[in-house]
């Protein structure tokens, strides 16, 4: 019987020079220069997320500093007793060590005893302790002596993932190099290679999109992925297909995510949960739903640097900005409440239905109710600017139902409109204008700068006019910024004053239309008397 010993990905294609390290070319050109121009430092630290080059980079540099044959662009020849050696981690020269399981001061000690002993062979003895962020402090300053002046034929290469934890004593004695986390591109051009000369075809870019996507930026994690789901897959080497790469890899289908971002931008509600119900039936985690959907708009706002390329359901840009900055903070909760993946659909349906879930709202109450078949007793002539006022009266105090009514239209406007307070009452000045005055305090000033863009001011002033049903020419809006909050309470406390001076003013011109009825000036003539005081009916 044949035994066959199989090799993951991952360690198959670990990198043995330089050259073939992935997406670090800062790092590697340091590294390269400091072996071929001989100035070689006595500490270096790696650091980076897990699966980038860390641990190979490291051992890459041991072989280096101890190959036999340095080829001339500063690579291991990787065919000497000594490279040999440490790729089949068989020389005391070249001591790797885990800091996880080795951090105790007593390892710590034993190995600088060993630091005085001179190498087997070569020029150099190399430490490589890999996770040293998980030394304790003991350990750390037993090493620290060492570290600061070591013998010269020592050279430490210290890994982590946190560098944080390392204390600044140890920091500053070393060369620090930050890898990068690689981009979705660099692992697919990575992931193509691989798959080339390993004779496996895929059915289409997509799949190395669903391994590159869940690696997050991870070279070792990309590897692990496709091994997976080359396992998964039928045959060994045959063409890996969409749908195994989705059930190996448990990730939401492309299309079922293009489905529910398109949905959300088009109001649909209902197919909106149709499709994330069907992810679910899948066993698509629901963290992965919320990920891609967020991924998705991030390309498309990025995409869309032209408003003129909007979809007719996006009114702006700023409704893009909005969705996202909405799903985003509601992911974050919805993820950590009872029932993640009620709460996720209910996130998906409320920014769906973002132009209608405000619903009609009924006015606010008056101190007078108006009907439509009240009419005003025929005049001889028309006063235009009182006609004006009386329709003013009716709809100044509709500040509530103005803010409603741009929930409705672009919710992002309310919700930054909010922000603010009313000034003072609206109503009209001696021009016979509609006056608007919103004043910012100081720490709200986004969103006063966001009303300072001649593309929002003119949209908030045509809602205005919509609403008030006036022209713009006749709405004059002030948006002021002041120092602090004090000067705004200063003339109005609160909301509710405002809302109350507003009722104060109505009743007040309803009380002169009142009096200046042709009737009651009739009657005051008949009974050669003057009306000096009217109560008005609450």
């Amino acid at each position: 019987m044949t035994t066959y010993h199989y090799q993951v990905l991952a360690r198959k294609w670990r990198p043995k020079n330089f050259n073939e390290v992935v997406g670090q070319p800062h790092v590697v050109r340091s590294l390269k220069n400091a072996v071929t121009r001989h100035k070689v430092g006595h500490a270096y630290l790696l650091t980076g997320t897990r699966g980038v080059g860390k641990t190979s980079i490291a051992r890459i540099l041991a072989k280096a500093l101890r190959c036999e044959n340095l080829q001339s662009d500063g690579n291991p020849c990787a065919v000497c007793e000594n490279c040999l050696a440490v790729d089949s981690e068989q020389t005391l020269d070249v001591l790797e060590i885990d800091g996880a399981s080795n951090n105790g001061v007593e390892h710590i000690r034993g190995l600088v005893e060993g630091v005085s002993y001179l190498p087997t062979r070569g020029k150099y003895r190399i430490y490589i302790i890999d996770e040293v962020h998980m030394l304790t402090k003991e350990a750390f300053n037993a090493l620290l002596k060492t570290l600061e002046a070591p013998p010269a034929h020592v050279v430490f290469i210290f890994a982590t993932t946190v560098p944080d934890k390392i204390l600044e004593t140890i920091l500053s004695r070393c060369q620090r190099f930050d890898l990068k986390t690689l981009s979705k591109n660099e692992l697919k051009k990575h992931l193509s290679f691989i798959l080339q000369q390993e004779e496996i075809t895929v059915e289409s870019d997509i799949v190395l999109d669903y391994i590159a996507e869940e690696a997050d930026g991870s070279v070792r994690d990309a590897l692990s992925f496709l091994d997976q789901v080359l396992i998964f897959s039928e045959s060994e080497k045959s063409k890996i297909s969409e749908e195994s790469c989705i059930y190996a890899l448990g990730v939401a289908p492309r299309s079922k995510v293009n489905e529910i971002v398109g949905s959300i931008l088009k109001c649909d509600v209902s197919l909106v949960s149709k499709t994330y119900r069907e992810l679910v039936a899948l066993n698509v985690d629901t963290k992965k739903i919320a990920v891609n959907i967020l991924d998705l708009f991030y390309e498309i706002i990025n995409k869309v640097q032209d408003p003129k390329n909007l979809s007719m359901s996006v009114s702006s840009m700023d409704e893009l900005f909005w969705i996202y900055e909405v799903l985003v903070k509601d992911f974050e909760w919805a993820l950590k409440s009872l029932s993640p993946e009620k709460t996720i659909e209910i996130v998906l349906q409320k920014v769906a239905l973002r132009n209608t879930f405000f619903g009609q709202k009924k006015s606010i109450d008056t101190p007078i109710e108006h009907t439509e078949k009240e009419k005003l007793p025929e005049q001889k002539s028309t006063d235009i600017k009182a006609i004006k006022e009386i329709k003013a009266i009716k709809e100044i105090p509709s500040w509530k139902e103005f803010l409603f009514f741009l929930e409705r239209k672009l919710p992002i406007l309310s919700t930054n409109l909010k922000n603010g307070n009313l000034l003072t009452p609206v109503s009209l000045d001696s021009t016979s204008l509609l006056v608007i005055e919103i004043a910012f305090a100081e720490k709200n000033r986004i969103f006063w700068e966001y009303f300072q863009k001649r593309e929002t001011f003119s949209l908030l002033l045509n809602y205005g006019s919509e609403f008030y049903s006036v022209k713009a020419s006749e709405i004059r809006i002030d948006i002021k910024l002041i120092d602090s909050s004090t000067e705004i309470a200063s003339k109005f406390s609160s909301q509710t004053e405002i809302e109350q001076k507003e009722r104060d003013l109505i009743v007040q011109k309803e009380k002169e239309n009142l009096l200046a009825n042709p009737f009651i000036k009739e009657a005051e003539k008949l009974f050669n008397s003057n009306i000096d005081r009217v109560i008005m009916k609450q």
